[in-house]
This record gives structure tokens, sequence and C-alpha cells, in this order.
């Protein structure tokens, strides 16, 4: 199992590498200025990481629950509660692009919808996810013969920088627990593409590590569920199951905390003076700034 410990702190160090982000809050906001208002931020999110923590304690235990999670009330999936707990966190929708495994979205473009709290907007696609979802988990439970619970949103004691919602959880008649992840593209894909499979490692590695885990055989995979639509209605599945990678897991969780500490805390506090636009660019100016310790796709400097 991961650590998180392992790669963050409560407060930057002294020794904090200058990267990018860091470099251009110092120049603009001077590097006392800046190491105070980082602490700030930082001592304000644990705060709220605590207090989020209770909401979601008073969570039912999905395998304990029979009835769907999916009114406001509940923080169910898509509600604003439920966006205000995975505000600011690593998600799993979020860490493939946070840690550079997914090529249709580069880190800072997912820090900045961090920051500015920007979600995707609704398109053809997602509606046709949304609508899709729930007949493929129906279906997918009748194949599997295995119950399929829900639940909101994950976060564990002592990782306040994490949140994960799964699309499924079971449990086999032997008693062990899995992941599920449902997909529903045009077409089938022929591999699973790199930022589903963060996704999953991502899950797997925040469930081992919860309070549903109860031995060491759980959450060890994760059933990877396409659906297609046919013309008549009726679902086609495409199943794979997932085995848990301990080290890719690893790999870009550690990444995604890099990231994290030295893109999207000295953004958000450039964002909060007023400083930055939405695109992350320096309001009013080109800023210079040696290029250290480089995040994968970071421009050289920031222009207006």
């Amino acid at each position: 199992m991961g650590d998180e410990s392992a790669s963050s702190s409560s407060s930057a160090s002294e020794d904090e590498p200058c990267c990018p982000a860091v470099a251009i809050a110092n120049k603009l906001l001077g590097k006392d200025k800046y190491a105070a208002l980082r602490d700030a931020f930082l001592d304000e999110y644990a705060n709220n990481f605590k207090k989020t923590l209770d909401i979601v304690s008073t969570f039912a235990d999905p395998y304990a629950a029979s009835d769907p999670l999916d009114d406001e009330a509940a923080c169910g999936q898509g509600s604003t509660a439920w966006m205000k707990i995975r505000a600011g966190r690593i998600s799993g929708s979020r860490i493939g692009s946070i840690a550079g495994k997914n090529k249709y979205c580069k880190p800072l473009s997912e820090i900045a919808n961090m920051v500015f709290n920007k979600s995707v907007a609704p398109n053809f696609h997602m509606a046709r996810g949304n609508r899709l979802e729930p007949l493929i988990n129906t279906a997918f439970e009748k194949q599997l013969g295995e119950r399929i619970y829900q639940y909101q949103v994950l976060l564990n004691p002592g990782m306040q920088h994490f949140s994960y919602s799964p699309d499924g959880i079971g449990e086999t008649s032997s008693g062990q627990r899995f992941l599920v992840e449902y997909k529903a593209p045009m077409r089938f894909y022929p591999s699973i593409p790199e930022s589903y499979m963060c996704q999953m490692q991502f899950g797997m590695w925040m469930f081992q590590q919860s309070k549903f885990c109860k031995s060491d055989g759980d959450f060890t995979y994760c059933h990877f569920v396409q659906g297609i639509e046919n013309k008549d209605g009726s679902l086609q599945l495409n199943h794979e199951v997932v085995p848990y990678n301990e080290a890719y897991a690893n790999e870009i969780v550690h990444e995604s905390l890099r990231v994290w500490r030295e893109s999207f805390v000295p953004y958000s506090i450039l964002a909060k003076e007023g400083l930055i636009n939405e695109k992350l660019s320096v309001i009013g100016g080109t800023i210079k700034i040696p290029f250290q310790d480089s995040i994968r796709n970071c421009p050289f400097y920031f222009k207006k």
C-alpha cells in the first residue's frame, strides 16, 4: 500500500524546489508574503478536510445499505454537496491528467480547472454516459451474479489531498471485495486508455487503505466494463478484469501530490490575490523565470 506522507507535509519546507509556479508566486508576492499565504492556505485546507471528513463519516456503509444514494442530502454523485467534497482534491477523474498520463488533458490544464473550480461542460457523450451507466450496472450485475453497490465519495483519514467516487463496489460470495468502473463509449476501446487505468489503480489504492478493506485480498482487482447501446436499445458489454499494480499506483499518487504541492497551491494563492486568470496567465504582463524542476508540458514563462 502507498503512503501519502512520503510526498506530503502540512507545510512546504524552506528548501522547496523552485518550480515555475512557486517562482512566479515569489516574484509577484515576495518570498516572505508568499510563504505566509502558503502556510495559511495549507492550514485552511487541513481544517476544511476535517470538517468534510465528519460529513463523509455519516455516509451509510454501502455493503449494509439497500437504497440508491442519489439525493442531494446524501451527497449523491453529481450533486452540489458531492462537488464541494471533491473541490481542491485529487480525484479518480483528475489523477491521470495531473500525473501526466492523459494525452487529452495536460497537468496544468487540470490544475487550472481545480484552481477555478471548473468542470467539463455537459455534452452529448456525458449525457449518453449518464443515461447508460445505470443500465450497464444492471446488466453487468446480472451477468456477474454479484450485487454491485453504490457509494458517494471516499475520503480516508490522513489523506486530505485525495477523494475517490467509485462507479461501483462489490463483494463475491466468498467475501472478497472489488471495484467496478463503467464506460459507455461509441465503440469499444481496443485497449484501456491510460487515463482510465490511472483511475482504476488510484481507486484500488484508495479503497485498500479505507475502512472498507477487511482483508489483504480486498480491492486487488477492478472490473472494467464497457457498454454500447445497439440500435434496438439493447446493451452489448465488454468486460475485463484489471489487477492492482502497486508500483504504478504509487507512481501516479506521488507524482500527482508533487504537482498539487508545486502548482495547485501557488496558483490557488495567486488566483485568490487576483494576479492570474483562468488560463493561469499573469494578469497585466509577462514574467520570465528560471526553469528548474519542470512539470511536464509546463511553459517556460507565462504571459498575458
